[in-house]
Protein backbone atom coordinates (compact mmCIF):
# COMPACT_ATOMS: atom_id res chain seq x y z
CA UNK A 1 0.00 0.00 0.00
CA UNK A 2 0.84 3.58 -0.97
CA UNK A 3 0.92 6.20 1.58
CA UNK A 4 0.53 9.56 -0.88
CA UNK A 5 0.11 12.01 2.29
CA UNK A 6 3.13 11.08 3.65
CA UNK A 7 5.30 10.11 0.68
CA UNK A 8 6.79 6.79 1.85
CA UNK A 9 5.60 2.81 1.66
CA UNK A 10 4.11 1.16 4.37
CA UNK A 11 4.01 -2.53 3.70
CA UNK A 12 2.56 -5.16 6.04
CA UNK A 13 3.78 -8.61 6.14
CA UNK A 14 1.65 -11.23 7.30
CA UNK A 15 4.02 -14.31 8.56
CA UNK A 16 1.52 -16.32 10.42
CA UNK A 17 -1.29 -16.03 12.37
CA UNK A 18 -0.28 -14.13 15.48
CA UNK A 19 3.16 -12.48 13.72
CA UNK A 20 3.29 -9.86 11.25
CA UNK A 21 5.33 -7.14 10.39
CA UNK A 22 4.91 -3.45 9.29
CA UNK A 23 8.03 -1.97 7.35
CA UNK A 24 8.27 1.63 6.46
CA UNK A 25 10.21 2.47 3.66
CA UNK A 26 10.73 6.92 4.03
CA UNK A 27 12.90 6.27 0.66
CA UNK A 28 16.14 7.67 2.39
CA UNK A 29 18.80 7.06 5.05
CA UNK A 30 18.50 9.29 8.20
CA UNK A 31 21.45 11.35 8.86
CA UNK A 32 21.43 8.62 12.19
CA UNK A 33 21.66 5.52 9.92
CA UNK A 34 24.38 7.29 7.61
CA UNK A 35 26.35 8.18 10.77
CA UNK A 36 26.07 4.20 11.89
CA UNK A 37 27.20 3.26 8.62
CA UNK A 38 30.34 5.56 8.31
CA UNK A 39 31.31 4.42 11.70
CA UNK A 40 31.26 0.49 10.66
CA UNK A 41 32.95 1.64 7.25
CA UNK A 42 36.04 3.11 9.33
CA UNK A 43 35.83 0.16 12.01
CA UNK A 44 36.40 -2.49 8.74
CA UNK A 45 38.83 -0.28 7.07
CA UNK A 46 41.16 0.62 10.50
CA UNK A 47 40.93 -3.29 11.76
CA UNK A 48 41.95 -4.34 8.34
CA UNK A 49 44.42 -1.92 8.21
CA UNK A 50 46.11 -3.00 11.59
CA UNK A 51 45.42 -6.54 10.62
CA UNK A 52 47.56 -5.96 7.78
CA UNK A 53 50.32 -3.84 10.11
CA UNK A 54 50.43 -7.04 12.59
CA UNK A 55 49.95 -9.90 9.79
CA UNK A 56 53.34 -8.28 8.04
CA UNK A 57 55.44 -7.19 11.29
CA UNK A 58 54.63 -9.22 14.02
CA UNK A 59 53.47 -12.55 12.79
CA UNK A 60 55.33 -12.91 10.08
CA UNK A 61 58.54 -13.29 12.00
CA UNK A 62 56.98 -15.13 14.51
CA UNK A 63 56.06 -17.58 12.09
CA UNK A 64 59.53 -17.87 10.53
CA UNK A 65 61.32 -17.79 14.20
CA UNK A 66 59.21 -20.91 14.15
CA UNK A 67 60.16 -22.73 10.97
CA UNK A 68 56.60 -21.87 9.13
CA UNK A 69 57.18 -20.22 5.97
CA UNK A 70 55.02 -18.03 5.20
CA UNK A 71 53.68 -18.09 1.78
CA UNK A 72 50.53 -18.56 -0.14
CA UNK A 73 47.18 -17.21 0.45
CA UNK A 74 48.32 -14.82 3.40
CA UNK A 75 45.51 -13.04 2.97
CA UNK A 76 43.50 -15.47 5.23
CA UNK A 77 46.24 -15.18 8.26
CA UNK A 78 45.12 -11.37 7.59
CA UNK A 79 41.93 -11.62 8.13
CA UNK A 80 42.07 -14.04 11.27
CA UNK A 81 44.30 -11.47 12.72
CA UNK A 82 41.88 -8.25 11.87
CA UNK A 83 38.74 -10.11 12.88
CA UNK A 84 40.71 -11.30 16.36
CA UNK A 85 41.56 -7.27 17.00
CA UNK A 86 38.27 -6.72 16.04
CA UNK A 87 36.76 -9.04 18.73
CA UNK A 88 39.39 -7.87 21.50
CA UNK A 89 38.03 -4.09 20.82
CA UNK A 90 34.62 -5.29 20.79
CA UNK A 91 35.18 -6.86 24.00
CA UNK A 92 37.47 -3.96 25.72
CA UNK A 93 34.43 -1.31 24.51
CA UNK A 94 31.45 -3.40 25.47
CA UNK A 95 32.31 -4.54 29.06
CA UNK A 96 34.46 -0.28 29.74
CA UNK A 97 33.17 2.29 27.31
CA UNK A 98 29.75 1.26 25.95
CA UNK A 99 28.11 -0.71 28.74
CA UNK A 100 24.91 0.22 27.86
CA UNK A 101 25.08 0.07 24.01
CA UNK A 102 22.78 -2.58 22.04
CA UNK A 103 24.70 -2.69 19.45
CA UNK A 104 27.72 -3.85 21.54
CA UNK A 105 25.55 -6.06 23.44
CA UNK A 106 23.64 -7.51 20.21
CA UNK A 107 26.81 -8.21 18.66
CA UNK A 108 28.85 -10.28 21.45
CA UNK A 109 25.43 -12.42 22.22
CA UNK A 110 25.82 -13.27 18.12
CA UNK A 111 26.76 -17.10 17.53
CA UNK A 112 28.25 -16.21 14.09
CA UNK A 113 30.34 -13.49 15.60
CA UNK A 114 31.66 -15.46 17.70
CA UNK A 115 31.79 -18.76 14.92
CA UNK A 116 34.33 -16.59 13.31
CA UNK A 117 36.48 -15.90 15.98
CA UNK A 118 36.80 -19.18 16.56
CA UNK A 119 37.65 -20.29 12.51
CA UNK A 120 39.74 -16.83 12.86
CA UNK A 121 42.05 -18.58 16.08
CA UNK A 122 42.35 -21.38 13.93
CA UNK A 123 43.61 -19.91 11.13
CA UNK A 124 46.12 -18.14 12.91
CA UNK A 125 47.03 -21.44 15.53
CA UNK A 126 46.78 -23.93 12.91
CA UNK A 127 50.36 -23.27 11.21
CA UNK A 128 52.05 -23.69 14.54
CA UNK A 129 50.50 -27.10 15.09
CA UNK A 130 51.13 -28.27 11.91
CA UNK A 131 54.16 -26.75 11.03
CA UNK A 132 53.33 -25.07 7.96
CA UNK A 133 50.74 -22.72 6.52
CA UNK A 134 48.34 -25.11 5.21
CA UNK A 135 46.55 -22.10 3.53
Amino acid sequence: MYNKTNSHKDISLKISNKVSVRIIDRGFVSLNELKEIGIRLIEIIVFLSLGLLLTMYILRPIYENFGIQFIGNVWVNWFGVAYIIFVLYTLIFSIYIFKDSIHFKQRLTSIPFWLVFVASSYVVLIPFIKGENPF
